[in-house]
């Protein structure tokens, strides 16, 4: 089996920047090395964008000239039990009853969504849907 590029380069004795006679493991090992100096600058620009980030949120400033900020959080949504049960009881029987068929005698502590549009209408049902929101998460987008 050949080796990479790279492994290649960094195995020939006449690499300047590796030592004359370098082995594989002294090789390895400055490798390492690297991949931790960069995943150290990776953390602290990293640390340095959410700073920015934080920023401006707080002061509103969401574009310039060249780039604009755009949020998209993704968005969950599941019945609440307990409320469905207050609001549509003869529905939530009949859920019940087939969720215990599937489970084999025992009922299911969460009503699917699916399921639930089968007894009430989408509309009904949004009274007794809970959303949650995930964490917002934060593109740059170059303007055109």
């Amino acid at each position: 089996m050949g080796l990479t590029p790279y492994a290649e380069k960094v195995s020939m004795k006449d690499d300047p920047v590796l030592e004359i006679n370098l082995s594989f493991p002294s090789a390895i090992a400055r490798t390492d090395d690297r991949i931790d100096e960069l995943q150290k600058q990776i953390s602290e620009l990293t640390a340095s964008r959410n700073e920015m980030l934080d920023k401006a949120i707080e002061l509103g400033i969401f574009e310039d000239d060249n780039y604009r900020l755009e949020c998209s959080q993704r968005k969950t949504r599941s019945v609440n039990v307990d409320g469905f049960k207050l609001s549509f009881p003869e529905e939530y029987k009949q859920i019940e009853l087939i969720q215990v068929n599937q489970a084999i005698g025992k009922a299911k502590s969460a009503i699917p969504i699916v399921m639930a549009e089968r007894f009430v209408s989408k509309s009904a049902l949004e009274s007794v849907l809970d959303v949650n929101l995930g964490k917002e998460k934060w593109e740059v987008i170059k303007k055109d």
